[in-house]
């Protein structure tokens, strides 16, 4: 009786065939990728990398400087997931609960961010996340009550899935001090026993932070009253030209 070669046999016998003909190499055999399959792979790998587009992370940042000029506090500190960081050029890297009582202070005052332009940068997007730089300009209690120049200042942003994870600002010139510090002398010379009570840093919990710059704001509108009443001009604070200003108060100086 005639038997059949075992299939093992057979399919051996094909491939080998195959192999003489080029028509298939071992090194095909075993590496190949098919092309829906390598698409797919590529596809997923995109994703990967891209874990926050642009415009989520540029809308993460119009939720940012909403929030803080609705002087919504809370909003703002649900945009940063635990672990997130804080720094700015002038006090250094801060905890979560610092920056949390400089934003209520902040806010208590009044202070503001000028409408942002916003922008991702060519290398900003990562594997973790995404860059966002925006250039604003921070008005607080004294510049607003004075109708000064704000003072510049850039904040950037990481964007992560979770939120965003650091945040960085950096203030430019003219800064805070060129209206703080005449402003703390004239608080030394007239209010010193509410001098020590305002300022920053100058709490140690939100409450006090709040307290801190509802005084804040309260002073600032009594020291422009007093400006305006005795006619007194600082340089670089009063936006009008000196010489009218004086003539108008009936103040004619050399």
């Amino acid at each position: 009786m005639r038997t059949s070669p075992p299939r093992t046999l057979v399919v051996l016998a094909v491939f080998a065939a195959a192999c003489n003909t080029g028509q298939v190499s071992s090194s095909d055999a075993s590496t190949t990728t098919p092309p829906a399959v390598a698409a797919q792979n590529e596809a997923e790998t995109s994703a990967a990398i891209q874990v926050v587009s642009t415009d989520l992370a540029l809308s993460t940042a119009v939720a940012y400087f909403s929030a803080f000029n609705r002087g919504d506090a809370n909003a703002v500190m649900a945009l940063f997931p635990a672990g997130a960081s804080f720094s700015d050029n002038f006090n250094g890297s801060a905890t979560r609960e610092s920056w949390e009582q400089r934003l209520v202070w902040d806010m208590a005052q009044g202070t503001t961010l000028a409408a942002p332009g916003c922008i991702v940068p060519a290398d900003g997007t990562s594997g973790e996340g995404t860059a966002v730089r925006c250039e604003s300009a921070t008005s607080n209690a004294l510049t607003h009550v004075l109708a000064v120049e704000p003072v510049p200042t850039v904040v950037s942003l990481f964007v992560t899935p979770n939120g965003i994870q650091d945040l960085r600002e950096d203030f430019g010139q003219p800064d805070f001090l060129h209206v703080t510090q005449p402003f703390m002398q004239w608080m030394e010379e007239e209010h010193s026993g509410d001098a020590a009570k305002i300022g920053f840093g100058v709490w140690d919990s939100l409450d006090q932070a709040r307290e801190n710059g509802e005084l804040t704001s309260e002073y600032a509108r009594r020291w422009a009253a007093y400006l305006e009443l005795n006619c007194i001009y600082i340089e670089g604070l009063i936006s009008r030209d000196r010489d009218s200003y004086l003539d108008d108060c009936g103040i004619l100086e050399p």
